[in-house]
């Protein structure tokens, strides 16, 4: 039998372009982490992962492109990451919250680094950008928590307020959360200090007679 040949190239597995862009960005992550924006160099960075400087090119047009590129990364990971975690925990209403907050920071235990380009990106390119990738990946899912927080009044499990307020202060909690961990290089897991975050998100601090104190609750129309 005559075996039919083929000309050109052959073709390239789309899928291998895809790990290899991950392999780049694992590196890249790290590379980041340790040395800075600012001190990370793309030839350095092709020759730890052993390639051409021009492949890292072909798949990233500049250094802020693959800074970027693995920060978002990065956020899709955490998204997937708590999701399948509240869903193994079997995680309903109120339960989700806790079972989110805690895989959230337990993410971050698992991947420092991240953290760093969180602060590299405000310090780099604060002077360009209106808000931060991390604020800018709230935002897109905002309607999915706000809805989610809008049922569980509907329920009666939280106190008739601001949905999409909710959100962002349970997001500015965790944020600040990451940010102090780093800078005051405890030792204590960042998981640990959920129980913090919930007690207070939960419950607040002031008792009713506290509040009476403030006016807070006449002012917001807080049920008692």
């Amino acid at each position: 039998m005559t075996k039919t040949l083929t000309r050109g190239r052959p073709k390239k597995d789309p899928g291998s372009f895809e790990s290899r862009n991950h392999q780049i960005m694992d590196a890249a992550c790290k590379m980041f982490a340790e040395r800075g924006y600012t001190n990370t160099d793309i030839e350095e960075l092709a020759a730890e992962l052993e390639i051409g400087k021009g492949t890292i090119y072909r798949a990233f047009s500049s250094k802020q492109e693959l800074f970027f590129a693995t920060v978002n990364r990065s956020l899709e990971q955490m998204t997937i990451f708590i999701k399948s975690t509240a869903d193994a925990e079997n995680a309903v209403g109120v339960q989700r919250i806790q079972a989110g907050v805690r895989a959230f920071l337990r993410f971050f235990d698992q991947n420092p680094d991240v953290i760093e380009l969180f602060m590299q990106e405000r310090a780099v390119f604060y002077s360009s950008q209106k808000c931060s990738t991390f604020w800018e990946h709230c935002r897109r899912n905002s309607a999915r928590w706000e809805a989610f927080f809008s049922e569980l009044m509907e329920l009666g499990y939280v106190k008739t307020l601001d949905a999409k307020w909710l959100a962002e202060t349970l997001n500015q909690l965790l944020y600040g959360q990451l940010f102090l961990h780093r800078m005051d290089g405890s030792q204590v897991s960042l998981e640990s200090r959920s129980k913090n975050v919930l007690t207070l998100f939960f419950t607040g601090i002031l008792t009713s007679k506290g509040l009476e104190a403030t006016a807070f609750g006449a002012e917001t129309g807080d049920p008692e």
